[in-house]
């Protein structure tokens, strides 16, 4: 249990001093292919309102 209480502490204290890696502060517009071949560009879903998630896999 200590144990578990030290790692949650650290998890905590170190979350205040992470940064992005980037320091911008608006999208910036880009084109991506899906498998299908279809290109989607991302300032077209945000004028359409629509809410953009984007998740980023690495495979080894």
């Amino acid at each position: 249990m200590k144990k578990l209480f030290i790692l949650f502490a650290f998890l905590m204290v170190s979350g205040l001093f992470l940064k992005a890696q980037t320091p911008l502060t608006q999208a910036v517009d880009f084109t991506a292919t899906d498998i299908y071949g279809e290109e989607h560009t991302l300032f077209d879903y945000l004028e359409d309102d629509k809410m953009v998630v984007i998740m980023f896999t690495m495979l080894n």
